[in-house]
């Protein structure tokens, strides 16, 4: 073993190298790939969530046989299957599928679990290839994505460090390049980008992590770039096992644990109305992000007065299109200030939203209040879109695919492409800030701005919560969390179902003061936040 070490930190440089493009393949270019085609696929067979597709009886029934063998289901005996390997493996399985609470029965059966709020780049690609090659038909591309998933097999997931010879690597890369080719020939810049690439260590040992499963993309890893990730997983694997072991612990408390859990989450109660459990997340209040730049305005603009920020959004390519109230302006940049590009507006911007990568809707302040669509990219008005009861506290959001705009007496959604007469949802409120991830809902209302209100499309309520002060902007953290900027100043970080939150505590969060309500894209894991008055934009990075 003593000579096995050495020889791995003596590997030849060339060898690292040769790992890191094809690992870089793999997560960079082949990952998206599988998310893009599931997603295509499910919305072709008119799911509109991904977890909606997931709770389908089909889908269930699919994969639950994937990940359990010798069951029979009560529901559709007849397409119950028995496979002599198990491709699905219990993180995966978790990931997807929780048990529902009360069923009534003990046998085992794909009718007793409910689909998981989980977002596509939750998927790594062996099990986005997994999904696709078993609940789609994928006609010619089926054996190109089966020959992808195997790479991980052959060359990555016992491939402990982190190298490949250059016969090795020569008589696979062909083969992943004319995979990757196959389902996307505009990818070919890309390869040869990579192929050209100089070896990055840090980033190499990452994807070596990553790939041979000891962590996830979205984790931190601060370990020294030499160290081989096999000495590190007995540590590792201890690690999990605390981590899953703290996590059954946060399950709703029964009134004799009521304080121990409570306790664990770092949260309090809040008065809610929900009888749900806790999903595996974040411990609230924890820290989850950090500064990473700063952006002056005056700077951008060459304007050496600063002009007022009311609302600003991040596109999921990274862009930033800023409202500026004054001079009736979108600015559009970069994270990092470049490229700023302007839209002169009919009126004073003071709400906006992302509705695709090219398109935001954009609420002014002027009469009369409708919506305004542009294209960030052609800077240009695409349409107006006329809501009702729209009054001058209105908010605007996306949710499935379609507007989401608050009203004076009720919630409307309308198709940004066409505009076409808005539909009332079945829910009755005046909500003023107003927030949707999945198929939820997230609301407060004129008339009880401290109270949280989470419901589906359809009306059913999930949970309401009392919140020590009113909520002026809301968003979902990938564990499926809420951030609650308040009014009085904080951010207060909410359980999934409601039923816990705590004051976040981030030192760099909170010593920004003066700061505009935080705004997140799930995608780019980048949350900003805006000093108004200033005209200075704080941009943060997810841990």
């Amino acid at each position: 073993m003593y000579f096995r070490i050495i020889y791995i930190y003596k590997m030849d440089r060339e060898d690292k190298r040769r790992y890191f493009i094809v690992g870089s393949v793999i997560l960079e270019i082949v990952t998206p790939m599988f998310q893009q085609r599931l997603e295509k696929e499910y919305k072709k067979r008119g799911f509109p969530t991904f977890q909606a597709f997931l709770n389908s009886d089909s889908v269930i029934h699919i994969l639950f046989h994937l990940r359990h063998r010798n069951v029979w289901c009560c529901v559709d005996k007849k397409s119950c299957s028995n496979h002599d390997e198990l491709p699905l493996v219990y993180d995966e399985w978790d990931l997807l599928y929780t048990p529902k609470k009360d069923i009534g029965s003990n046998h085992s059966c794909h009718c007793q679990y409910t689909a998981n709020s989980v977002e596509l780049e939750e998927l790594d690609y062996s099990l986005a290839g997994l999904i696709l090659l078993n609940c789609f038909a994928l006609g010619k591309d089926e054996n190109t994505i089966s020959s992808l998933r195997q790479f991980k097999s052959d060359y990555l997931c016992h491939n402990t460090c982190g190298s490949m010879d250059k016969e090795e690597f020569d008589t696979l890369w062909d083969d992943l390049q004319d995979d990757v080719l196959r389902l996307d020939p505009s990818k070919q810049d890309e390869l040869m980008e990579i192929k050209e690439r100089p070896l990055d260590d840090r980033l190499r040992v990452r994807y070596c992590k990553i790939l041979l499963g000891i962590i996830k993309p979205n984790e931190v890893d601060n370990r020294e770039p030499e160290r081989c990730p096999i000495q590190d997983l007995c540590a590792t694997l201890l690690e999990l096992r605390n981590l899953i072991v703290s996590m059954n612990t946060r399950m709703r408390p029964t009134t004799s644990s009521a304080n121990e859990s409570n306790k664990a989450l770092g949260g309090v109660r809040c008065q809610s109305h929900t009888d749900c459990s806790l999903r595996k997340q974040y411990q609230l209040g924890q820290d989850i992000f950090c500064e990473h730049s700063e952006l002056d305005l005056t700077k951008i603009l060459n304007d050496e007065q600063s002009d007022d920020i009311s609302d600003a959004v991040i596109m999921d390519d990274g862009k930033l299109v800023i409202c500026l109230w004054n001079t009736k302006k979108l600015l559009i940049c970069n994270a990092d200030g470049s490229q700023p590009e302007i839209i002169q507006c009919l009126g004073q911007p003071v709400k906006i939203t992302a509705v695709n990568d090219s398109t935001v809707a954009v609420i002014f302040m002027e009469m009369p209040l409708v919506v305004y669509t542009y294209d960030i990219n052609a800077r240009q008005l695409l349409r107006t879109i006329t809501v009702p009861d729209m009054h001058h506290m209105s908010s605007v959001t996306t949710i499935e695919n379609k507007l989401l705009i608050g009203g004076d007496q009720g919630l409307w959604t309308t198709d940004p492409d066409t505009g076409k007469t808005p539909q009332k949802l079945p829910i009755e409120c005046q909500p003023l800030t107003v927030h949707a991830c999945g198929d939820r809902i997230f609301y407060n209302e004129l008339t009880n701005e401290n109270i949280l209100n989470c419901y589906t499309t359809a009306g059913h309520e999930i949970f309401t919560t009392s919140l020590q002060s009113s909520a002026t902007s809301v968003f979902t953290l990938q564990d499926g969390s809420l951030y609650v900027s308040c009014r009085d100043g904080t951010i207060q970080h909410v359980s999934s179902d409601g039923e816990w939150y705590t004051t976040v505590t981030t030192e760099e969060l909170t010593s920004l003061k003066g700061l505009n309500d935080p705004r997140y894209n799930q995608k780019q894991k980048k949350l900003i936040t805006f000093n108004e008055p200033t005209g200075f934009v704080h941009i943060f990075n997810q841990m």
